[in-house]
């Protein structure tokens, strides 16, 4: 399958302005000056894809923005429209369109990365940190096709994109994948491992409870030979009368203190109206201001007198309410201890009477039910558990074989020998890790400054030949953001330039980014690329707005 962009466009309600450029199925040369948008052109591409990618000024400074892209994939051509809704829900929206007839909306990520699988034919299926079932996002699935300038250079396939570690080993699963180390059906076989492991212990359990009950069983037969059940059964409806009696002195005590706790919290009503009339009113009252002047009046001293008069016969109102607070927080006191032991006493008995519930229920089961019927039952159950757990251990082990088979393929090989290659045209020395490990990124990067960005590129680009070559996963475009840096000498920039253009001209569609510094555009000059200047426009958004509005205008209505 191949993953082709045809077009993309940024469309700006905000600044009314727009992006729009159409690409080519070979190398698209993005040429511009420092700050034109090159990065800026890559991270949108990427981010319209649904990738989290890091440091897209558009997203915090033009968050209204739309972004709109083409593509093919083999035959079957997409429009999908990314933005952010005004409200509810929303805040990652996709609108895909297929063939120009079938319509998705999606209002979030985990939502579209399932359809974006299923069109591009990954049927890879992982697990999270939590060990959930996952298929790969967006951000797993371009990871290794994207090198960022200020980050993919620090360290491999690690802080390109956010949100990417929650995938367990991530780094091995998506390079193994791509490179055809392991296909499709390695991952198939891996879940369908996974499920037949679970099912086994289900089987297991299940196995081994039965047996117990069955060797339970045969214990109670014997134990309920001696019990005398007349006697029993005399004993138990005796405890039980027992039981209801505490049962109805536990709600008559409960009812009784129900009504103290009322009792009490009238008091405290009454009590609180009495410190508002003695502390409030009354004091207002002796202290009463002209609402004008502000100055207190004099009552006359028999009303004065009145007024005191009434202050302390409310004082000794309160002092006989405080009184009987006290007596209804004894009396409180008094009923939650009783309730309290009449709890334990019920708790006590009801232990016992489930206790010997229990021995009636064994005894109701000898008797009425012939537990060693329910044995023979169990019997037949569990050996009918044991048959399908051993076809299940055959299909297991069938399919362990399948998987070793494809472990047998090895690509740490061909890696190994493309980067040997690699190191030489760009004239870095080559390392092992360890050279007896085997896997894809056993090459040894311990470099700095212009050398430690080749390494890279040369890793980069190893594993996208790989990726194009293998047989049953998509091709995608390659994105290499700024790959000539400040200080690399003339001679590095010629050695990168042609390793890079040698190694994408023939492979696949592919997006290189460069400054547009006489030196650079000379290192280039003699090879074959759609050129894409941005030199001197100053800003990405440089198209008019309302003729790339008005070409998609009936789709973005309904988005």
């Amino acid at each position: 399958m191949n993953f082709f962009i045809n077009e993309f466009s940024i469309l700006s309600p905000t600044e009314k302005k727009a992006f729009n450029e159409k690409f080519e199925e070979k190398i698209n040369l993005v040429i511009g000056e420092k700050d034109s948008g090159k990065s800026s052109l890559a991270r949108s591409i990427l981010y319209t894809l649904g990738c989290d990618v890091r440091n897209l000024d558009f997203i915090s400074k033009m968050p209204e923005n739309i972004y709109i892209i083409d593509f093919n994939i083999d035959e079957n051509n997409y429009l999908l429209i990314r933005k952010k809704l005004k409200g509810g829900k929303g805040k990652n929206f996709f609108k895909i369109i297929r063939n120009r007839d079938e319509i998705k909306n999606f209002y979030d990520t985990k939502g579209f990365k399932d359809y974006l699988n299923d069109i591009m034919g990954i049927e890879l299926v992982t697990t999270d940190r939590e060990n959930r079932e996952t298929k790969l996002y967006p951000n797993h699935i371009f990871l290794p096709f994207y090198t960022d300038q200020d980050f993919s250079w620090q360290s491999y396939l690690t802080s390109t994109f956010t949100g990417i570690p929650f995938i367990n080993n991530y780094k091995k699963i998506i390079l193994e994948y791509f490179t055809g180390a392991r296909s499709n059906e390695y991952y198939k076989l891996q879940l369908q491992k996974n499920i037949l492991n679970s099912r086994l212990i289900e089987r297991d359990a299940l196995i081994k409870s039965k047996e117990l009950i069955i060797e339970e069983n045969n214990k109670n037969i014997k134990i309920i030979e001696n019990i005398n059940i007349e006697e029993f059964q005399r004993q138990y409806e005796y405890a039980l009368n027992m039981y209801n009696n505490i049962v109805e002195t536990e709600h008559k005590l409960k009812r009784e203190l129900n009504e103290k706790i009322y009792k009490k919290n009238s008091l405290l009503e009454m009590k609180v109206k009495l410190d508002s009339s003695i502390d409030e009113i009354i004091n207002q009252e002796l202290g009463e201001k002209c609402p004008n002047c502000k100055q207190e009046i004099h009552k006359d001293m028999e009303e004065n007198y009145k007024l005191l008069l009434t202050q302390q016969n409310l004082i000794k109102e309160r002092e006989k309410l405080n009184m009987y607070l006290e007596e209804a927080e004894e009396e409180i006191s008094y009923s939650m201890s009783n309730v309290k032991n009449i709890k334990y006493e019920n708790v006590e008995l009801r232990n016992k009477l489930n206790a010997d519930a229990e021995i009636i229920k064994l005894s109701d089961r000898a008797n009425s039910y012939a537990l060693n019927q329910v044995n023979e039952k169990l019997l037949d159950e569990v050996s009918k558990l044991r048959v399908l757990r051993d076809k299940d251990q055959e299909s297991l082990e069938k399919v362990e074989k399948s998987l070793n088979d494809l472990n047998k393929i090895n690509v740490a090989k061909e890696y190994k020998e493309l980067m040997i290659k690699a190191f030489e045209d760009l004239e870095i020395p080559f390392a092992y890790k360890n050279y007896y490990v085997s896997n894809l990124e056993s090459v040894n990067i311990m470099l700095s400054g212009a050398t430690k960005v080749q390494a890279y590129i040369a890793q980069y680009l190893s594993i996208y030949r790989m990726a194009i070559n293998a047989e049953n996963t998509i091709n995608i475009p390659m994105f290499i953001d700024t790959f000539l840096k400040d200080d690399f000498n003339g001679q590095e920039k010629d050695r990168t330039s042609k390793y890079i253009f040698n190694n994408l001209k023939d492979n696949f569609q592919s997006f290189i980014f460069i400054s547009n510094n006489e030196q650079t555009i000379e290192s280039i000059s003699s090879y074959e690329y759609n050129e894409i200047d941005l030199v001197g426009r100053g800003n990405l958004l440089n198209k008019d707005y309302n003729s790339i509005y008005d070409r998609y205008v009936e789709l973005l209505k309904e988005a």
